[in-house]
């Protein structure tokens, strides 16, 4: 008796397959169709889209064409330009001219392409319905090639039912085209949404031009150049100052011999090599673009060509490790730090810092990283690896490098805080049953605690904690009347490419809490109002750190948009560990947090106030 179970699919079937394999969103069809013009020797590159890309995708190059065979061809599947037999694979130096995913996208979309070499006077356009080849004629058409993709995934209901929205496909195409911009800064890139420039670049060559179209002049002003070679890996690139700290990676951008690539080994290495200078949960704005052997690197690991396999990963961790480390330690760079920088994550203060290295080499190394002069106190020379004190007077970040010990931190690293959480029962301190009724400031510890008493026990309140929960309380319960306040200078902000896509998606949202604003070029909005009780001069960094939590999170509708902005506005404008209260301050704010609903924790559920009664005191000086 014959089997009847294994069967042999139909060309248009496997397509339909191999396209779950390549592509799996409207960023996979524009990533595929770019790179392959980017092959055609393309220096010009425009990206069309509508409805996220799911309803048009238009990519017009001016690359060399192809005659009417190759646009025959382009579309059978294996077909490609890149390679002439499987000995190559593991020599790839191209994305591929033509073919191998264009099937693919005809498979599940309306698809056109039209295309003219210089040799001939006229084009071929060619037209494919859900992988059906309906025509290919003659047609006038300029030297390069136009291809369209319409309703895409229209006879694949079920991978349709699993887009995200328009704005969020946008986000993604966006963040593609960005990344294949810094890898080709000699091309120029025009990415139009729903009619709308949202992103273009000018394609002179140079990667400083590409990034401060893209990031704003800024950004790139805080950025320090790379230029790095071991054995035969060359590693160019920006990489950013400290200061400049994203939440999540999506301002990395990788490649390897000009390939737009994502690797974990590369994240670790950044990460070890920004280690103790950024806080947790930060990511640096980073650009490498490195060069090496085709042979060490394996691109074809991933279907997408998105992942790829070293040859010898200790070697190129290393490589990347160190030209990280020699570019933000070296004691010059071209690269200075704007005088215009964000002084919102920095406040002027003097704080003292303790540090056990070599004082003259740690003091250029804070001087250059963080833009300051530096006044050290207690210093002789020839002392130079006791422990001495310097005192910063410019401006210190609000969370300092691992690597300076600050005294609030050797506080908190002596062995007595560890012996608190042995000896004392953690409920009897963070959950309380009751709140106080009345709590009577003491006095302020480290410009950071407030020591507050009710009569029976002792507290230690988190001043920023304690404010955050009063501004929170405070905003949720401003009513959508009184929303806004109009600014009488309108604020004009310079947008990164990942802010303008947020910002596009939900102007109206924005709107709704607040924030109004117009366009006045493709990366630059004109803020008019503002939500009330926000100062004006906090507008700016509130405006930002509103679109990275929305950009970070992907937050679904209005009422979490709200409730993101409420948190991010009270963590904002809340009292700053090191920032000094008088008698009067201090007890004003003990007695809001005592009105709040939850004066026990934060909104991120940090503790706000540690209660001790005297049986905890007695415990820790060892009398029970």
């Amino acid at each position: 008796m014959t089997s009847s179970i294994i069967k042999l699919l139909d060309d248009n079937s496997i397509n339909m397959i191999a396209a779950g394999e390549v592509i799996d969103r409207p960023s996979s069809v524009v990533k595929e169709l770019v790179e392959n013009s980017l092959d055609a020797g393309a220096k010009r590159v425009e990206i069309e889209i509508e409805s996220g890309g799911i309803g048009k995708i238009r990519v017009i190059d001016d690359g060399w064409g192809m005659s009417e065979q190759d646009v025959r061809m382009a579309v059978l599947r294996h077909a490609t330009s890149k390679l002439n037999n499987a000995g190559e694979l593991f020599s790839v130096t191209s994305m591929g001219f033509r073919g191998e995913a264009l099937p693919s996208i005809a498979s599940v979309s309306k698809f056109s392409l039209i295309s003219r070499q210089a040799a001939n006077s006229l084009g071929t356009r060619l037209e494919i319905i859900g992988g059906q080849l309906l025509d290919v004629t003659e047609c006038g058409a300029d030297i390069g090639t136009v291809i369209v993709v319409k309703d895409l995934f229209f006879n694949t209901p079920a991978r349709l039912k699993f887009m995200k929205t328009a704005a969020s496909e946008s986000s993604h195409i966006h963040e593609a085209l960005v990344k294949l911009s810094l890898s080709r800064p000699d091309v120029t890139f025009r990415l139009t949404n729903n009619g709308r420039t949202t992103m273009q670049t000018p394609g002179s060559g140079r990667l400083s031009d590409t990034l401060a179209a893209l990031y704003g002049p800024e950004t790139f002003s805080q950025l320090f150049s790379i230029d790095y070679c071991e054995n035969e890996i060359k590693i160019g690139g920006f990489a950013a100052r400290p200061s400049v700290r994203k939440r999540n990676r999506q301002w990395q951008s990788f490649t390897i011999n000009r390939r737009v690539i994502g690797s974990r080994l590369l994240n670790r290495a950044v990460d070890t090599a920004y280690q103790s200078l950024l806080p947790s949960g930060s990511h640096p704005l980073v650009i490498l673009q490195i060069t090496m052997p085709s042979q060490w690197v394996d691109v074809n690991v991933h279907p997408q060509k998105s992942e790829v396999k070293f040859q010898d990963e200790k070697s190129v961790f290393r490589a990347v490790h160190a030209a990280l480390k020699q570019t933000l330690f070296a004691p010059e760079n071209p690269v200075k730090l704007s005088a215009s920088f964000d002084h919102t994550l920095y406040r002027p203060s003097c704080q003292t810092v303790y540090v056990q290295e070599s004082l003259p080499v740690r003091l250029e190394i804070a001087e250059h990283l963080y833009g300051q002069n530096i006044n050290h106190q207690d210093y002789a020379p020839g002392n130079d690896q006791q422990n001495y004190s310097i005192s910063i007077h410019t401006m210190i970040p609000d969370q300092p490098p691992k690597n300076f010990h600050g005294v609030d931190q050797a506080i908190l690293e002596h062995p007595l805080s560890h012996n608190i959480s042995k000896n004392i029962n953690e409920k009897s301190l963070l959950q309380l049953k009751e709140p106080p009724i009345f709590l009577q400031a003491i006095a302020q510890f480290k410009q950071c605690y407030i020591l507050a008493a009710d009569g029976e026990y002792l507290y230690i309140v988190d001043q920023h904690a304690a404010h955050e929960r009063i501004l929170f309380d405070s905003l949720s319960r401003q009513q959508r009347s009184d929303a806004f306040q109009t600014l009488l200078i309108p604020l004009l902000l310079e947008l990164d490419p990942f802010e303008v896509q947020v910002a596009e998606a939900h102007e109206s949202d924005l709107a709704v809490l607040g924030f109004v604003f117009d366009w006045i070029s493709p990366s630059t909005v004109r803020l008019s109002e503002l939500p009330t009780r926000i100062p004006p001069q906090e507008a700016a960094v509130l405006f930002r750190e509103i679109l990275s939590t929305v950009l970070t999170y992907k937050l679904p509708d209005m009422e979490s948009l709200r409730k993101a902005w409420i948190d991010t506005a009270a963590c904002h404008m809340a009292v700053r560990a090191g920032q000094s209260l008088n008698q009067q301050q201090m007890q004003g704010l003990l007695d809001d947090l005592l009105k709040t609903e939850r004066p026990y924790a934060c909104p991120h559920g940090r503790p706000t106030l540690i209660r001790f009664s005297d049986q905890d005191m007695a415990r820790l000086f060892k009398r029970i």
